[in-house]
């Protein structure tokens, strides 16, 4: 297995956000991670991204134990969140090869023999790099020049998948990717989550109120409610009105 929590429990204040939270993550595997508004979905997502730490309980990543103090150590461990507010994550105003490199441009010499310390902007080798990653994962887009905010939505969220891929996740967390997108747009970046994870190799988790979404895409759903972890199962054993079931907790 690739990734293991075992018995993660949360709390702000008097709220308990999550309880003695067990779970799995399995090399190439696509995760759903479903649940009511409140279940925890949200804060085990966020343990995992390193944007806070658990009260207690563990994490194992590839058999080893592991704490994250903060998202870069996330990072570190090949741990990347793209998040549902694409405004959070993208500049808008700039194109799409500085939104993949954002904060990690290529930069060369500006004269090599004269000053080789004064730096530049490689920017022709970051767009074919942009143009080779997004052909990669069949993600169209008519120039890597255009402003990401002259795109639609689910060209933008490729976009931040593709900036995620770059470079080069164990695991992808997912939260909500096609909330603010069309029906359209929503089954292109399903088609790409999938793609992701069968021919790219990487392990995901999507957080998801859309079941249709999560039957569509995923290999094993894990159901949650009030912190807890209250079953899980395969899309192809089990039928929607047993998952909706499971997250009211009730026939």
């Amino acid at each position: 297995m690739l990734l293991q929590l075992e018995n993660v429990s949360k709390s702000f204040g008097e709220v308990r956000a999550l309880e003695n939270v067990s779970f799995v993550l399995n090399y190439h595997e696509i995760v759903g991670l479903v649940g009511g508004n409140g279940a925890g979905k949200s804060t085990l997502i966020k343990i995992l991204a390193g944007v806070f730490p658990p009260d207690k309980g563990r994490i194992y990543l590839e058999g080893q134990e592991v704490v994250f103090r903060n998202p870069k150590e996330a990072h570190n461990h090949g741990i990347y969140t793209v998040h549902q507010k694409m405004e959070e994550i993208l500049a808008p105003h700039h194109d799409v090869t500085a939104n993949i490199f954002m904060g990690e441009e290529v930069t060369r010499p500006l004269f090599r023999s004269f000053i080789p310390f004064i730096k530049v902007l490689a920017k022709r080798e970051m767009e074919k790099e942009a143009e080779e990653i997004l052909s990669r994962v069949g993600i169209r887009i008519d120039s890597v020049r255009r402003p990401i905010v002259s795109y639609s939505g689910g060209q933008r969220q490729a976009v931040a998948l593709a900036r995620a891929i770059r470079k080069k996740p164990k695991i992808l967390l997912l939260d909500e990717p096609t909330a603010a997108l069309g029906v359209k747009e929503k089954f292109q970046v399903l088609r790409l989550i999938r793609r992701l994870g069968k021919e790219e190799g990487i392990s995901i988790v999507i957080v998801s109120h859309n079941l249709e979404e999560v039957f569509e895409v995923v290999d094993r759903i894990v159901v949650l409610r009030n912190g807890q972890v209250v079953g899980e199962c395969s899309p192809s054993q089990a039928t929607k009105e047993r998952v909706v079931q499971m997250i009211v907790g009730g026939e």
